[in-house]
């Protein structure tokens, strides 16, 4: 049984559990333990980490906040400049976070955007980083 399954399922990876354990007349247990087991078909939790690791070491989400300059840079200065003084109203924070963006120096901006750490993902080109 064990050598036939990889035929199956490499001539028609959508083949349904039920038609190939009435097929191979085992069952469903046997078969998928055998899938699981034998041909290295994990979960799919599994299936997208070993995916990413081997295949697409350069893929990263595109919300990664280590990478990302919204989240260490941007957030953390119109934190910094905001929480200075106490707001009374939503509207008097909304005002006071718009006008610390428009003072934000481009120059300051462009800093972090060509950050350290975004470089040494560059250098490890696209590998883990301390």
């Amino acid at each position: 049984m064990e050598s036939r399954v990889p035929d199956i399922f490499e001539h028609d990876p959508s083949s349904p559990i039920r038609d190939v354990t009435k097929e191979l007349d085992v069952s469903q247990v046997t078969l998928l333990a055998c899938v699981n087991e034998d041909l290295r078909c994990h979960s799919y939790k599994l299936k997208v980490g070993q995916l990413l690791t081997q295949k697409n070491k350069n893929m990263r989400p595109p919300s990664s906040p280590d990478l990302n300059p919204m989240y260490y840079f941007f957030w953390g200065y119109l934190e910094r400049h905001n929480n200075r003084l106490p707001h009374n109203t939503k509207a008097a924070l909304i005002n006071s976070i718009i006008k610390q963006a428009r003072k934000l120096d481009r120059a300051l901006v462009a800093k972090a955007c060509s950050s350290a750490r975004i470089q040494h993902v560059i250098d490890a080109e696209g590998g883990w980083i301390k």
